[in-house]
């Protein structure tokens, strides 16, 4: 019993500590601005300490802050309109959300959204009219000046080289997996690379997050990004089994050992800073004397050097890896000289304005949750003008919190939300009477905020804290038991209402989504021949290689994930199917850097263009056997020679035929499996 409560104890005083941050800010914020500004204005702290929750632990430029502050002073007075009349709150309720969820989430990011939508819902909440915009205002720009300075100050104080951190660890987990690559297979049964896939997607997921609204990666992003292809290229080298037999040869062997050795001493020492990291620790004297930045620069290129004029895959390999390495580092010493270095620019087909007017489908993630948040909050808030209810707005307030991308979201946080508030609202009969005056009730909010922000957002504990200081709040000028009513009622009415629109209209689920991503791992290999042909013609801009590359990899991440948490009937066929695709990206990518790059001098286009006929063929009948949406490929013409390698070009060659090989494999799995299926069927 005793270690059961020092355990108890122990866990309380850790969420504490981490919370602790959260905490302060919010009672500063909440105590100066009813001082300042009244207690009307209350709803605003709220707000900005959700804002300083999401974004304290990370790293903002001025310029990031800015941004953040400009949407949402933008969406304070899109509020302020919707509040004036009805027509205005039905028309920017139906707009505004969708366009949040539309331009500002995806799959990958379903809560891009939140922040602005956040603002945007909460301060139609307590209606201010002309005469108090002003105060409005003047309280949204004191909380957000406040919290501007301490995420600017608290940037300014971490460490830039933290982003990188995830690279740094791949890069020693791949110096070992390199020099174990000649060796047995692990008794665990463990490919040779499993321990970098997680990384890898890790790296892919990072780069992802640095998208805006003009560049599908930052200057930083782009480094994530490229050293996610070096990881995936490295994968792909030590799971090959070509690469067995060449590492049998001693000079083979001896540069990949080199180079192993070289990334140990990048990973422990730490690319960015040079001796920075290992110094401190006391890290072999060799290297104390100075490898910096543009020291493993130097080393780099000597290593190249010694590389050159074989052909064999391991020192492909060597080349291929240290010349990309080469250009992260030239990278990372422009953004330490504060150099600037742009991102790649989005796509044309994702920028904002085209994808709103050219490529908005009812079958995408974006569009479905867009049109269901939209349409949930435009019923509440009318309902809430319309009616002139007692704290009407709770049915749009818990509609909001209620309403997630996923169903499975949804269906937890309303049993979650259900429970907390019937808690709350018992707790909170037996603690007011406990509490009189103004004073105690103040005591009582304060211990209940503390509370909020220690416990995980979704659980039943936080709907309790929630419920416990909005109602200590509310008595101040509503009867007690008239006060818990209500928010029970709102509550179950919001439920009800969330539950109808996740059910009827345009729902979106797990499952749902699994089955979407499937339809687009195999639309993506078509996209991907579709770019080879382009840039047979002529270059390809960067950023539509990176975006696409990204896509994939952050799909097949999405499958995984699923596989993992719900299963499937056929999970062994998607795992294979899953493998084969990984090999096939990593051959294409490969195959459009070597002629993006015009790094082939004997290109034959139009074989490579029957090549990519015949092949887009052969995938798009494989769609059709999964009873997918199939992508529309020109016919396969009696003339057209289907050959597998380049004349003259041995590296492309060689990824040509992996290439035919893995599409022959993921053919036949999909047959075997379409032929089990009929026989049971």
């Amino acid at each position: 019993m005793k270690s059961k409560l020092q355990t108890g104890l122990a866990g309380l005083r850790s969420k504490f500590m981490e919370a602790l941050p959260i905490i302060l800010f919010f009672l500063f914020l909440f105590y100066s601005v009813i001082l300042i500004f009244g207690i009307s204005h209350v709803i605003l702290v709220s707000v900005v300490t959700i804002l300083f929750k999401i974004n304290y632990r990370r790293y903002m430029t001025a310029r990031q802050l800015m941004g953040l502050v400009g949407t949402q002073f933008l969406m304070a007075f899109l509020s302020f309109l919707a509040t004036l009349n009805l027509p205005l709150c039905i028309l920017l309720n139906l707009t505004v959300p969708f366009l949040l969820v539309f331009l500002q989430s995806s799959q990958f990011n379903q809560l891009g959204y939140y922040t602005g939508a956040m603002c945007f819902t909460f301060l139609q909440l307590r209606p201010v009219g002309w005469q108090g915009l002003v105060m409005q205002m003047a309280a949204l720009a004191y909380g957000l000046a406040v919290m501007t300075a301490v995420l600017y100050f608290h940037s300014r104080r971490s460490r830039k080289g933290d982003d990188f951190a995830l690279a740094e660890k791949g890069l020693l987990l791949l110096a070992a997996e390199l020099q174990s690559a000649a060796g047995p297979v692990p008794e665990d049964g463990k490919k040779p690379a499993d321990s970098l896939f997680p990384i890898l997607q890790g790296l892919y997921k990072e780069a992802y997050k640095s998208r805006g609204l003009t560049k599908v990666v930052n200057a930083r992003g782009r480094i994530q990004y490229m050293f996610a292809l070096l990881f995936q290229r490295s994968v792909y080298f030590l799971t090959n089994p070509y690469q067995e037999s060449t590492l049998a040869d001693e000079s083979c062997r001896d540069i990949i050992l080199r180079l192993a050795r070289y990334m140990e001493t990048m990973g422990k020492e730490g690319f960015q800073q040079g001796g920075s990291k290992d110094d401190r620790n006391g890290y072999s004297k060799g290297y104390r004397d100075g490898l910096s930045s543009e020291g493993f620069s130097k080393q780099g290129k000597e290593l190249l050097a010694e590389a050159a004029g074989r052909e064999e895959a391991p020192y492909i390999f060597v080349r291929n890896f240290l010349g990309l390495l080469l250009l992260i580092l030239e990278d990372l010493r422009r953004i330490d000289e504060n150099v600037p270095s742009p991102g790649w620019k989005l796509p044309v087909y994702r920028r904002p304005v085209r994808r709103l007017f050219c490529h908005m489908r009812t079958d995408t993630f974006e569009t479905r949750f867009a049109l269901r948040l939209s349409v949930v909050l435009t019923a509440g808030f009318t309902y809430s003008m319309m009616s002139q209810a007692n704290h009407g707005y709770w049915l749009a307030l818990n509609a909001f919190l209620l309403l997630r991308p996923m169903y499975e979201d949804s269906a937890s946080r309303m049993k979650s939300r259900f429970i907390g508030t019937m808690a709350g609202c018992l707790l909170l009969q037996l603690l007011l009477p406990l509490f009189h005056g103004t004073g105690w009730h103040f005591v009582l909010a304060t211990v209940m905020a503390v509370g909020l922000y220690m416990e995980t957002a979704g659980t039943w504990q936080q709907a309790l804290f929630s419920t416990c200081f909005a109602l200590t709040l509310t008595t101040m000028a509503l009867p007690q038991t008239l006060a818990a009513e209500l928010r029970f009622l709102y509550v179950v009415i919001a439920i009800l209402m969330v539950l109808a629109a996740n059910r009827f209209f345009f729902p979106t689920s797990l499952k749902s989504q699994f089955t979407y991503n499937l339809n687009q791992l195999l639309h993506i290999h078509q996209v991907y021949l579709r770019l080879l042909g382009r840039s047979l013609k002529m270059p390809l801009d960067y950023g539509v290689i990176c975006d696409i590359q990204i896509h994939y990899h952050l799909v097949h991440d999405q499958i995984q994930e699923y596989l993992k948490k719900a299963g499937h009937e056929k999970e062994g066929f998607i795992r294979e199917m899953l493998w084969i695709s990984w090999y096939m990206v990593s051959e294409a990518e490969q195959m459009l850097y070597l002629i993006n790059s015009r790094k082939i001098s004997s290109m034959d286009n139009e074989q490579m263009d029957d090549y990519l006929i015949f092949t887009a063929c052969i995938i798009s009948d494989i769609q059709k056997r999964l009873n997918m949406r199939a992508d529309h490929v020109p016919a396969a013409g009696e003339s057209m020679a289907y050959r597998r390698t380049m004349e003259g070009e041995e590296r492309l060659s060689r990824l040509m035929e992996q290439y035919s090989k893995q599409v022959s494999r993921l053919y036949l799995c999909v047959c075997r499996q379409t032929e089990n299926a009929n026989i049971n069927g």
